[in-house]
């Protein structure tokens, strides 16, 4: 029969600390204490007895490497208790228990009818002698939602072993657990007691306890066992914190649908038959490249240095005669009247632009913030301005000018928060005749 003592508190942190300073009498201790009650939480989820005493086994190999370190020494029950269960959910689970002998098959035909999850409720409760606390901590729930779905269970489970008996509910508003333990405990195989201690204590089995211990999986910050079916608090954080980010995102995309498909193009229009600006070069005199040069006080300047022709006003002549225009002085030699100054040279025309190269033409960013875009000037000066299509993408630096053959490094930066989910921009360079080459930047899901 399962008769089990309770839990002893100054008992668990004794053999905490056994374990800790490696006392092989703290091993055996150890699997007087638990190794019964444990291999039978075990059957119980998985039904096969070989696989249980393999899950037993190495849930005891893992105790003596890592339950020391648990914050509370006093919860080593609920620390077993919780690895087992997760070495089980990596094997195949079975939905209805296996344990016991055709006597409790009623109770166990009860138990089949309870849902699985809170079947373990019912089981660490009524079976076992588990806390609130200590059941939240192995299945990985709160305690609010362990008291709620543990009395459901018992109520279920009260019901399902009254009809069982006599086809009728039993109305005990679930003070039914006590026929769970009137089922026979599995009976512990007798090598595997030898085969943990061998296990634990073989100093050329010191790789294997390490590859068991690793397969149990991470760690809390409380150092108790993670459950793969419950998230921890800090994943819904994080599960929290990118959904928020997820919609802000979605409602700036909608934004701008809304707003206009050609919001943000930084293409500029310019009316029928007007020309257009070109940027200065160093070689113009003028300061403007393709459009009419500045004198040296500050007027434009016709081709060939001279000033600009415009019509002078006569007051002597009567109103409606046509005004005469200036004489233009001849080139002479220097120092006579006419002639150009020493500081005014001919108006040469600018070099004519070169094209703008760059590579690649994708940028893959993942797992790292930065990346490099090569750009270069072929076949004459280029002066070419950056943009990008996501505020989440910027350029280091953004506009500039490159000379006959010359090549320069772009830095492309993403910026990311604490929560970067995938995505892609496009990355626009024109030079100063409005060609466009384009880059496409994507990147992955990171975290901070």
């Amino acid at each position: 029969m399962a008769r089990w003592s309770p839990f002893d508190v100054v008992a668990d942190r004794r053999l905490v600390h056994g374990l800790h300073e490696g006392d092989e009498h703290a091993l055996s201790d150890l699997w007087d204490a638990y190794a019964e009650r444990l291999f039978d939480y075990v059957t119980s989820l998985v039904g096969e007895g070989r696989v249980a005493a393999d899950i037993t086994h190495d849930t005891f190999i893992d105790a003596c490497r890592r339950a020391p370190r648990m914050r509370g020494a006093g919860r080593l029950g609920a620390w077993l208790y919780g690895a087992a269960r997760r070495r089980c959910l990596q094997r195949d689970r079975t939905r209805d228990p296996a344990f016991g002998g055709d006597d409790a098959a009623p109770l166990c035909a009860a138990l089949a009818a309870v849902d699985p999850y809170d079947r373990e409720i019912v089981l660490l409760t009524g079976r076992h002698g588990l806390r609130p606390a200590d059941v939240a901590t192995v299945t990985g729930l709160g305690v609010r939602r362990v008291k709620v779905r543990g009395e459901r269970a018992a109520r279920r489970f009260a019901d399902a072993v009254a009809a069982e008996r006599s086809g009728e509910p039993s109305g005990e508003d679930g003070k039914g657990l006590a026929p769970l333990a009137a089922i026979p405990a599995p009976v512990v195989p007798a090598a595997l007691r030898h085969r943990f201690m061998h296990t634990a204590t073989d100093p050329e089995l010191a790789g294997h306890r390490a590859d068991i211990a690793a397969r149990g999986g991470a760690l809390s910050p409380d150092g108790m066992p993670n459950q793969p079916d419950v998230p921890s608090p800090y994943t819904r954080r994080w599960l929290f914190a990118g959904g928020g980010m997820a919609g802000a995102l979605v409602s700036a995309v909608v934004a701008a649908l809304i707003m206009g498909p050609g919001l943000g193009d930084p293409t500029t229009y310019w009316p029928p038959g007007q020309p257009k600006p070109r940027p200065s070069t160093g070689d113009s005199p003028g300061g403007l490249a393709g459009g009419t040069p500045r004198a040296p006080g500050g007027g434009s300047q016709q081709p060939g240095g001279h000033p600009p022709m415009s019509p002078q006003i006569d007051a002597t002549k009567p109103p409606g005669v046509a005004p005469t225009a200036p004489s233009v002085p001849s080139p002479g030699r220097p120092g006579e009247t006419g002639s150009p100054q020493p500081s005014e040279r001919p108006w040469t025309s600018p070099p004519p632009p070169g094209t703008l190269v760059v590579q690649p033409a994708k940028v893959e960013l993942f797992g790292k913030k930065t990346a490099q875009i090569r750009i270069s000037a072929d076949g004459g000066p280029v002066r070419w301005q950056g943009s990008a299509s996501s505020d989440q993408v910027t350029l280091s630096p953004a506009s500039g000018t490159l000379g006959a053959g010359d090549v320069g490094d772009l830095t492309v930066n993403l910026a990311t928060g604490l929560l970067n989910l995938p995505g892609k921009a496009t990355v626009t360079l024109r030079d100063e005749r409005g060609f466009a080459r384009q880059v496409q930047i994507v990147w992955g899901i990171s975290l901070l």
